[in-house]
């Protein structure tokens, strides 16, 4: 079965290119193994359409999840309330 998202790269940022569409979306991430896997995950949702989007976005969440939601979350802690630091 042809894959429909592909991994494509311009300059450091990574994308998502559908091959049906010929669309192309940021995927906002720089890492290659992270980009990947959400490639992966993108594929893999458009063969089981009623799990999909769940799928994606629990795989996202892990991926990105450590990251960049600790990053904003240390950000918001910083302006609100200086001093505080999430717990984990």
């Amino acid at each position: 079965m042809k894959e429909r998202y592909w991994l494509s790269k311009r300059g450091s940022m990574f994308y998502s290119l559908d091959s049906e569409t010929r669309e192309r979306k940021s995927l906002g991430i720089t890492d290659r193994h992270e980009a990947e896997k959400i490639i992966q995950a993108k594929n893999e949702s458009t063969d089981h359409p009623a799990l999909g989007r769940a799928q994606l976005l629990g795989r996202f969440l892990a991926i990105a999840g450590e990251t960049h939601v600790s990053q904003r979350a240390s950000r918001l802690a910083d302006a609100k309330h200086p001093g505080w630091r999430p717990v984990g």
